[in-house]
């Protein structure tokens, strides 16, 4: 819920946003009312969504991201 509440926060403040989950799904863990309404900000606030990635290092400026499957990196 944390990570869907900064999502929110930075795209309201105009800053483009991609919110990663190694999980199934965004906010697997949240009650299913409440996932319901944070989704609907982040699609709305259009916040990139990945699934199944996580950090796979953290450089001067910049963050990979690596696909937990294919182990497939991007910057």
């Amino acid at each position: 819920m944390t990570s869907m509440e900064a999502a929110i926060y930075l795209a309201e403040k105009d800053h483009q946003v991609t919110l990663l989950s190694s999980r199934l799904h965004i906010g697997e863990t949240v009650h299913q009312y409440l996932r319901n309404e944070y989704l609907k900000k982040l699609y709305n606030l259009n916040i990139k969504l990945l699934l199944h990635y996580d950090i796979g290092a953290i450089k001067e400026n910049h963050v990979i991201i690596r696909n937990l499957f294919t182990n497939k990196k991007n910057n």
